[in-house]
Formats: C-alpha cells, structure tokens, sequence
C-alpha cells in the first residue's frame, strides 16, 4: 500500500460499481481516506470490503453513504456525513450519471429527458455547491466523469452526449471562478467501457454491433479500455502531481476522438 495520498480525504460518487468502483479501490491503495456513495448497498458494501483490504485493514479510512443523488438531502448527507467523519475534504469526483434508452430527437420524453440531466448535470452542480466551502479550506480539486461524447456526435441519442458536454463546460467555468481560490477543476473522458450504466443498451445485437465497430474506430486497435485506465487518469489528475493542471479534459478513448462521430444505427 502507498501513502500518496495519505491525509487526503476524497468522495466519490458512482462508487459501487464499474468506473466509480476502480477510482475509490485506486484512491485507496495509495492512503486516502474515502467516502463511498452509491445506490446499491450490497455492491457498496462490496466495494468496502475491498477498500479495507486494499488498504490493509483500515476500515476506519472508509464510509459509506447510500442514497440519490437527484435528492438534495442525500447530496447535503455526503458532503456531511464526510466532514464528520474526517473533518476535511480535499477531492470530489463526481463520477455518478446514468445513459437512458429513448434519448433520440423522435423518442424522447420529459421523464428521459429530465432523469438524465437532473443525475449528470444538476445533481453533479449542486453537490459541488454543497461541498464548496469545504475544498475552499484544503485549495481542494474537482474532477468530474464526463465522457468522450462531450465533444463527439453519438447517431442517433442525443440528450446524454448535452448531458456529458454541459458537465465539460461547467467545468471550463468552474476552473476559472475557482482558480482563485486555489481549487482545480477537470474532467476525464472515457470512450465506451464496460461498466453497468451501459447494461441497458448492451444486450441487444445493435448494441453489440455498434461496440465491437467502436473497437475499431481508434488510433490504437488492440487498445481495451478497462474501468482501471480511466481511475489512472483520474487519480493523478486530482494528485499533487497535477498542481498545474486545471479546466483539462483528458481523453481515455485509445485515440477514438480522432475518428468523429459514433452511429448506432
């Protein structure tokens, strides 16, 4: 176990599962103190146990908060519930967002509509507002999961790829209104990977065929993105490695944004 991060405390939203899972386990591994936020208490008690191995039994480094982000008692819960555990809050990722089927121009309802924005984009600005005053204290950092399709056309959804590029420019905002108060801002950009919130659309053949067509849409064709790349990346971005590094969106896509727009159909 490393002790890079020893003394940080960070939350982390999404963690029982997938991207959010492979970021709180990394975090862990190097020292931080981790507060996992999810939906699902028994895969977040999964992601506990893991955590308090990975870091050689140190359950009192870890806390678990359930709840919906879209409810403003469960964001307020987070953010409290980690200061009286640790007393300070030095990293936010804001890694919790959902992909609904029916997100198309001729398909979409208000609920599809709502539901995706509401989790990617309101619940992701208010948890940073709630958290604000304490990464004001530690010059703390922001990083936020968006996704490639912030800046790529996806054939033919539309709501989640405004959903992920409404985050990005929060972000560029963010950085900037921020920066004086020494807090750094980024994203991370994954291409497809593997993960639950794409377990809606996966089981269909078009969705299999689109896949394994995007697997080929890169720079790098033997490249298989992994929930681990993207928690890489994410890590050394809110570390003290990255001090001069705010209002970035760092791609980890194997070099898909090359290659223009993705069609589903």
């Amino acid at each position: 176990m490393s002790s890079y991060f020893k003394d940080k405390v960070a939350i982390v939203t999404g963690s029982s599962s997938g991207i959010g899972e492979a970021i709180a386990i990394s975090l862990a591994v190097k020292g931080a103190r981790v507060s996992l936020c999810g939906r699902d208490p028994d895969r977040l008690k999964t992601v506990l146990d893991r955590a308090v191995e990975v870091s050689g039994g140190h359950k009192e480094r870890f806390i678990t908060v359930r709840g919906d982000l879209n409810e403003e008692d469960c964001r307020r819960d987070i953010v409290g519930k980690t200061i009286e555990a640790f007393g300070q809050l030095d990293i936010l990722i804001a890694n919790a967002g959902v992909s609904v089927p029916g997100s198309t121009i001729r398909d979409a309802t208000p609920e599809i509509y709502d539901k995706t924005m509401d989790t990617n984009v309101k619940a992701v600005f208010f948890l940073i507002q709630d958290a604000l005053p304490h990464l004001e204290k530690t010059k703390g950092n922001i990083l936020c999961v968006s996704s490639v399709l912030n800046s790529l056309v996806l054939v033919p959804d539309i709501i989640y790829p405004v959903s992920k590029a409404a985050v990005k420019h929060m972000c560029n905002c963010l950085a900037v209104q921020l920066g004086p108060k020494g807090i750094r801002v980024n994203t991370v950009n994954p291409a497809h990977i593997p993960t639950r919130i794409g377990r809606d659309y996966e089981h269909t053949q078009a969705a299999v065929d689109w896949i394994n067509k995007e697997k080929k849409s890169v720079a790098l064709p033997h490249y298989e993105g992994s929930a681990e790349d993207v928690a890489d990346a994410v890590v050394f971005l809110v570390s003290d490695n990255a001090v001069g590094i705010t209002g970035q969106h760092l791609n980890v896509d194997g070099g898909r944004s090359f290659f223009g727009a993705s069609n589903m159909e």
